[in-house]
């Protein structure tokens, strides 16, 4: 995951911080899971893999629920559709691993126009279609959210 909490209820993200931010709110325990409230690790450790958080103990997240381990591929999809969203429209609202309360899911990126319009944009892995159909016809039909998979 991308994005975490500090304790103090501030969201924190690895693309938009760096490792001298992140680094040591991780080691002294104020960085939290966004779903699970578990504390969470920084993660940079090799070259392939983009800085990210991990869960010191992922016992009880509904992130690792759903299978949220997510490939190389999957992270540079995902950060290339926030930068694209982002540099799109800059007079909205564009959030990364943004939750949608109701249903207790993640989009990867999630638009907020100002005319109060939402896009949840998620970035599908061949491994992840099969969940795909069923998160468009939640967000679509329950949520009037319009959602885009790539």
């Amino acid at each position: 995951m991308f994005v975490a909490r500090t304790i103090a209820g501030y969201r924190v993200c690895t693309l938009e911080q760096s490792k001298d931010e992140l680094q040591p709110l991780a080691k002294s325990g104020e960085l939290m899971c966004a779903a699970c409230h578990d504390e969470v690790r920084y993660w940079s450790q090799t070259d392939s893999v983009r800085p990210h958080f991990k869960h010191k103990s992922k016992e009880n997240c509904l992130e690792d629920k759903y299978g949220e381990n997510e490939t190389i591929e999957h992270q540079n999809g995902k950060y290339l559709l926030y930068k694209h969203m982002k540099e799109s429209y800059p007079e909205s609202q564009v959030e990364l691993e943004y939750r949608v309360k109701e249903t207790q899911q993640r989009s990867d990126v999630m638009v907020i126009h100002p005319n109060g319009e939402k896009w949840a944009i998620n970035f599908n892995a061949p491994q992840s279609l099969k969940t795909f159909g069923l998160r468009e016809t939640i967000y679509i039909t329950q949520l009037e959210l319009k959602h885009f998979g790539y």
